[in-house]
């Protein structure tokens, strides 16, 4: 919710400076807005956990419960909304959370685990906590005290131990007098009374948090339009670096692409289903297109939007969606649909964005890092460097080489600068076809001139250069070779030479104006006017016309440009001879070794890291600053009776670090996977190199965080002492941070929004702590499978056995008579909570075991995808 509600306060912000409405209806319609979900939400949860949990069936206690979970999500809401009002500022600056804070709450100050006898300023936040209230009325709402099945002084015990005696006193006290037995006259007050602990039952939950403000570390530099040499200089100095390529020839024929969507319509026909039916619904993405795309030179896909230009630059690099339909060939040479690995080893593919590049590493460290991993290991290190110069001279980088990348946040290169650099990335693997989408996007009309002369010149070294552009002004239109129009559907409308544009379409009838730009002219007629109905039909009419017209010199087309491509490349005869042009070689090997690639990005990354202050002391001082916030909560622990079901709460509340190891790993990860996807799919190295730098990168400072977090915690709360006991903390601690890292890493692998990387995150490591069995005892039988995949039972246990072993607490006679003596040793209250059969070496062994257990699965999970992607 947190992420949702900082999105929504940027909204909120925006249209307040321009005094559309104030703070009281945005707080109003939030309320409004989020009421429904929240009764949803109150009634699934309470179908399904309140019956499970045998709790009371009243339907006046139930729908009280329902009321009461309600009035606790408005609450919650009301509280985020307020954090991220307090927020300085909005703009993200950390990963996952938008406002700059680790979200969390304050919840273990609000449970019935605890005593307020912590620090005088924690106590304020125990009174103004509505979770407290909140957790009264509903373990008043939920116990029955006049059940005789439930020991009505037991209840009066819990309720005064948590400050609850002035709301439960009456209603216990009747319920005693009614129920209690009359004793004889020989019965003595002080005999001896038997207590079975199985009879005590005690619902403590929590979790502590943190609310962290860190600020990103701002790195300035003066960045500055490289000026380079001359062209022709520079692109003699870069053939004379590049390694010879076999040119590839890349032909099309008759590619259809339908896509298929499954809609639920009502029919009132249909009996069943209360009327819905279901169908299916057909889009032509690309309709019967047939090309020929000649090496050497610059070929550009124009066409309106939604026109399909970059499906079929998909469809060339054989990157194809599941819920698509493919008819036709692509023909690499003599290949025949190759696969994606195959295509991979000739074609270079630079993406519209340039979010995977690693924003504190300089121009020529990212070239320098890539070339160690991509290039030829026969190859020395000082010639990769070399070629690596000639590389940034061409692509007029040398006076940005020493800047940083930058990003949103951080100042570094330009748009078009970091555009070069992705470019330069892909020359580094000196590929025989590069293929780029829309790489003038957001770019201003001299950056997005020079990207085009760049990529004109990496045409003239032989190589096949195919890129996708929106809008092209005139300036570009006049450094393209050729021209590919695609029309509304899919159709073609035009290919071929871009000086015979003007005479094609003349012939047609259209005639552009004296002093018109040419490609704005072909784009207006080639897109249809949705202005008006009339309008709509008229281009509609003319787009079909230009269709039908391309469709009947379609042939003679294909002929010349094959024509064209046969005297640029000797090795190209004929389009007859396809089948007999050398074929495509399988996937090449990872160009650097598993310890050459695990040294490199582990240095990579960790350069990277260090450069970003505020993210490199959150790595090591969130666990920390979690500490601070939960530790004093119990600073009170004494060696009372009352103190065991609290040192049962503090093993408990110690897997809250495993969520703190997930968000420092949301906050770091995501860059790195994006480059990482994008390397390993070009076979630079394997996802085993990666996954063993990241851990070398993460275990020392991950170590560094643990041996903090447990010093202050043995300096505030008074547990057990000893070098045994405090290494077992320590362990747990390390172990709980690198399991929420390992679950961070499978989680990103998978998916980019940060919102939904959060709630599956909470899922799942909420249902682990249940599963620690320290908060339920019997835990249903459907669920007692994952007690032993969860690490989170293993590490409480332990210190929670740590702490109750051979423990032995005070307990007066009176609290014998009142039955205010439940456990006298630590012993009976291991036995109570069903951890007395487990030993901290159990513990210990299976601790390990699942740490690396968690960490293949993230291993496996990055294997996976990357396979996804090579297919």
């Amino acid at each position: 919710m947190t992420y949702r509600v900082c999105f929504q306060i940027q909204v909120f912000d925006r249209e307040r400076k321009d005094r559309w409405y104030g703070p009281f209806p945005y707080a109003v319609s939030s309320l409004l807005q989020n009421l429904p979900i929240a009764v949803i939400a109150s009634v699934a949860y309470g179908s399904i956990f309140y019956y499970l949990a045998h709790l009371r069936t009243d339907s006046a206690v139930y729908f009280l419960y329902f009321l009461l979970v309600n009035i606790a999500q408005q609450a919650v809401l009301l509280e985020l909304t307020g954090r991220v009002f307090s927020c300085p500022f909005i703009p993200n600056q950390i990963n996952p959370d938008p406002c700059k804070i680790a979200r969390g709450d304050y919840i273990l100050s609000e449970n019935g685990g605890l005593r307020p006898h912590f620090f005088p300023s924690y106590l304020c936040v125990f009174v103004i906590a509505f979770m407290t209230l909140a957790w009264l009325f509903l373990t008043l709402n939920v116990v029955d005290p006049s059940n005789q099945a439930q020991d009505s002084s037991l209840l009066e015990q819990v309720f005064s131990l948590f400050k609850m005696p002035s709301i439960s006193s009456d209603r216990l006290a009747n319920a005693k007098r009614k129920h209690e037995p009359t004793r004889g006259p020989n019965e003595k007050d002080d005999e001896e009374v038997a207590i079975n602990p199985s009879t005590l039952r005690s619902e403590s939950e929590g979790a502590a948090s943190i609310t962290i403000d860190i600020a990103q570390d701002v790195t300035v530099r003066p960045s500055s339009l490289s000026k380079g040499s001359n062209d022709a200089s520079r692109l003699v100095s870069y053939r004379q670096m590049l390694q010879q390529r076999d040119p590839v020839r890349i032909r099309i024929e008759n590619l259809t692409i339908t896509a298929r969507k499954t809609k639920w319509a009502c029919d009132p026909q249909v009996a069943k289903f209360g009327g819905w039916r279901r169908h299916v619904v057909e889009k032509r993405i690309l309709d019967d297109v047939s090309l020929n795309f000649p090496t050497g030179e610059l070929t550009a896909i124009i066409g309106a939007s939604g026109a399909g230009k970059t499906s079929l630059l998909n469809m060339i690099l054989n990157r194809r969606p599941s819920n698509i339909t493919v008819d036709g060939d692509i023909w690499f040479n003599g290949s025949k649909n190759p696969s994606y690995s195959m295509i991979n080893t000739v074609c270079g593919y630079v993406r519209q964005d340039d979010s995977f590049l690693l924003s504190h590493l300089t121009v020529r460290e990212t070239l320098q890092y890539a070339a160690e991993l991509s290039m030829n290991k026969d190859l020395t290190k000082a010639e990769k460097f070399a070629r690596i110069e000639a590389i940034m001279e061409f692509m007029g980088l040398l006076e940005c080489a020493e800047v940083i990348i930058g990003s949103t946040q951080t100042k570094g290169c330009s748009g078009g600068q970091r555009r070069r650099v992705s470019i330069a990335l892909q020359l580094i693997i000196e590929p025989a076809c590069l293929v780029l989408d829309e790489p003038t996007t957001g770019l201003d009309a001299m950056a997005a001139l020079g990207i085009v002369r760049i990529l004109k010149a990496i045409a003239r070294t032989g190589r096949t250069v195919i890129c996708c552009i929106h809008q092209p002004g005139q300036a570009i239109w006049e450094e393209l070779d050729n021209v590919v129009l695609l029309l509304h559907g899919g159709r073609l409308g035009y290919t071929g030479e871009r000086e015979q544009v003007r005479d094609y379409f003349g012939q047609q009838g259209h005639i552009p104006l004296k002093y018109t730009n040419i490609p704005d002219f072909i784009l207006d007629i080639a897109s249809i006017d949705h202005r008006s109905s009339e309008s709509a039909a008229l281009s509609r009419q003319r787009v079909d016309g230009l269709a039908n017209h391309f469709r009947q010199h379609q042939s003679k087309s294909c002929d010349e440009a094959t024509m064209k491509s046969e005297s640029t490349v000797n090795s190209i005869t004929s389009r007859t001879q396809m089948e007999g042009l050398p074929k495509l070689g399988r996937r090449a090997q990872h160009h650097a070794s598993f310890f050459q690639a695990t040294g490199i990005l582990s240095r990579r990354s960790f350069t990277n890291t260090f450069r970003q202050k505020a993210l490199f002391f959150n790595r090591v001082f969130m666990p920390f600053g979690t500490a601070i916030a939960a530790e004093p909560f119990f600073s009170g622990l004494d060696y009372s009776q009352v103190s065991l079901m609290e040192r049962l709460t503090f093993a408990m509340h110690l897997n809250f670090y495993a969520m703190t190891g997930f968000l420092i790993c949301s906050s770091l990860f995501p860059r790195e996977r994006n480059l990482a996807l994008y390397e390993i799919s070009n076979g630079a190295y394997g996802a085993t190199s990666f996954i063993v730098s990241y851990l070398i990168n993460e275990v020392p400072l991950n170590v560094i965080a643990a041996g903090i977090v447990t010093a202050f915690t043995y300096c505030i709360v008074p547990i057990q002492a000893g070098v045994e006991r405090m290494a077992l903390f320590y362990y747990v601690i390390l172990t709980f941070l690198t399991m929420g890292e390992s679950l961070a890493i499978t989680i990103c692998t998978w998916t980019s929004h940060d919102g939904i990387m959060v709630n599956i995150a909470g899922s799942m490591l909420g249902f682990l702590a249940l599963m620690a069995g320290t908060t339920v005892r019997n835990i249903p039988k459907i669920y007692q499978w994952a007690n032993h995949g969860s690490l989170m039972r293993y590490g409480s246990a332990a210190i929670a056995i740590s702490e109750l072993s051979d423990l032995e607490v005070g307990c007066t006679r009176e609290q014998e008579i009142a039955l205010k003596c439940m456990f006298k040793t630590g012993d009976s209250m291991l036995h109570y909570a069903q951890l007395h059969h487990l030993s901290i070496t159990e513990c210990i062994v299976m601790m390990t075991t699942l740490t690396i257990v968690y960490r293949v699965i993230a291993w496996l999970s990055l294997t996976v995808r990357v396979w996804i992607l090579q297919r």
